[in-house]
């Protein structure tokens, strides 16, 4: 999913690398910005490694929870590269940081872990300055180099006016599940709650792209909180979490074809989305009136 960030103000662009492709963690990562209609890179810099820390695993209590010897620098959301003693590796994402350096991984591991396994870093950023901000428009991409790893990798990102609000919270996530599927939320860790919002608002945002709107368009993002709901009960229900009685096949066909509906219809009801991206309300950018004809019989 493309990434967005404000125009004369810039941000910061992530990247998770990929562990199966050569690019590890700890490598030294070169970036080139490419405007859409350009072949040559306008800004070359190097990425930062959000967290370039090494931390010692020290036990494991399960393939969900694990103790390293600090924590310090750790962050619910962080991607690390587990490298474990026997050999194999893993990404793990991390869901929780409960106190007592241990560790709760939104993932289980793959095989029983071994204290002494390392955890390294595999998220990167790049910060965007105003400056090089300054062009508002669409499809701009980035690419990744790894150093020494023969690995290139390209995302996406856009130079916007607005963002656009996310449909879904964590919060939200949670209470939902938690009113109508209390049973499943029991053992829930923040992390689930942040994955599962981050899906749905995502799913939000992908079928605006095939209704041909940019999202950061749209001239009232928060109209869309219902599709956000649609698009929750649909990642709900491909973690198999449909309610009793349903056929699973049947409940997420029915609720995906709810979602496109309720996209189709507040985008018909929107009283504004600004299709040129020019910032100014323009005629054929809001509903017009309606004329009705009246015959006396």
């Amino acid at each position: 999913m493309a990434q967005e960030i404000l125009e004369d103000i810039g941000g910061t662009l992530k990247f998770t690398a990929p562990v199966n492709t050569g690019a590890v963690a700890g490598s030294s990562v070169s970036c080139e910005l490419f405007k859409p209609t350009s072949t040559t890179a306008y800004v070359t810099g190097t990425a930062t490694q959000k967290n370039a820390i090494t931390y010692l695993c020290s036990g494991v209590t399960d393939r969900d929870t694990v103790t390293v010897t600090s924590t310090s620098g750790m962050s619910v959301g962080d991607t690390y590269l587990w490298e474990d003693p026997d050999g194999w590796s893993q990404a793990v994402k991390i869901a929780n940081l409960p106190g007592s350096n241990v560790v709760e991984l939104e993932s289980p591991l793959i095989a029983d872990g071994d204290g002494g396994a390392t955890l390294k870093g595999l998220d990167y950023e790049f910060d965007v300055s105003a400056a090089n901000a300054a062009d508002r428009n669409m499809n701009y991409r980035i690419e990744w180099s790894f150093t020494g790893k023969s690995a290139k990798f390209q995302t996406m990102f856009h130079v916007v006016r607005t963002l656009f609000d996310e449909p879904v919270t964590p919060a939200e996530a949670y209470r939902f599940a938690e009113s109508n599927m209390a049973g499943a939320v029991v053992s829930w860790d923040a992390g689930r709650s942040i994955e599962l919002a981050t899906r749905a608002s995502d799913k939000v945002r992908r079928e605006l792209y095939a209704s041909g709107v940019f999202p950061n368009l749209v001239g009232d993002p928060s109209a869309f909180k219902t599709a956000g709901l649609y698009a929750l009960k649909h990642e709900l229900a491909m973690l198999g979490m449909v309610p009793p009685g349903f056929d699973a096949g049947s409940y997420v066909a029915t609720v995906n074809e709810s979602l496109k509906s309720e996209i189709r219809q507040t985008l018909s009801s929107m009283t504004w989305i600004d299709k040129d991206n020019d910032g100014i309300v323009d005629n054929d950018e809001t509903p017009g009136p309606y004329t009705i004809r009246v015959v006396r019989g």
